[in-house]
């Protein structure tokens, strides 16, 4: 994998992408961005998860000179390339390392984990009751959930939300 993206635009992603980041232990694999090279399409995608939410950021980029993915520990990533003030950065993966070159002699090498390793959103799977639900599913019930607080705050309910046979909601309007 090698690519150069504008080092403005990378900083903008990843200060927001890093918010997104498990800061527990539970899941380790969660503590890191993956990086996405796709030469074909041009982008570079971020993506960025505590295991319930995810933030998946698309970047453009005209110079992916080798395609690939990669996980690495998103604040020290974004921390690194926050000191960056060259126009440019040049990400390159060799065997258990990620290199991100800048300006002249600018270069620091960041240990990998395999991407393997990372739980997707997609793969992300709960039990209720004894019931497998994935992530992609609940996500979609629930945008279509309303919610209702009551006056004093105190007390937050989801109407027409149920896990059963199927995961179904409903905000009066509209059935899924």
């Amino acid at each position: 994998m090698k690519f150069e993206l504008n080092t403005m635009l990378l900083q903008a992603v990843l200060n927001k992408s890093v918010k997104a980041v498990s800061t527990k232990d539970l899941m380790p694999s969660l503590k890191n961005f993956v990086i996405k090279a796709n030469a074909e399409n041009k982008m570079v995608t971020i993506i960025a998860g505590d295991g319930a939410t995810y933030m998946i950021r698309d970047i453009p980029c005209a110079d992916i000179s080798q395609d690939g993915e990669v996980c690495v520990d998103a604040r020290s990533l974004t921390k690194y390339v926050n000191k960056i003030t060259e126009d440019s950065v040049v990400f390159e993966l060799d065997s258990t390392n990620l290199i991100v070159k800048f300006g002249k002699k600018g270069k620091a090498k960041l240990k990998t984990i395999s991407v393997e390793d990372y739980i997707m959103p997609e793969e992300l799977k709960f039990d209720v009751e004894n019931r497998p639900i994935e992530l992609a599913k609940l996500k979609q019930a629930l945008k279509l959930c309303s919610i209702t607080v009551s006056n004093n705050a105190t007390e937050v309910y989801y109407t027409g939300y149920k896990v059963g046979e199927k995961i179904v909601s409903t905000n009066r309007n509209n059935l899924t």
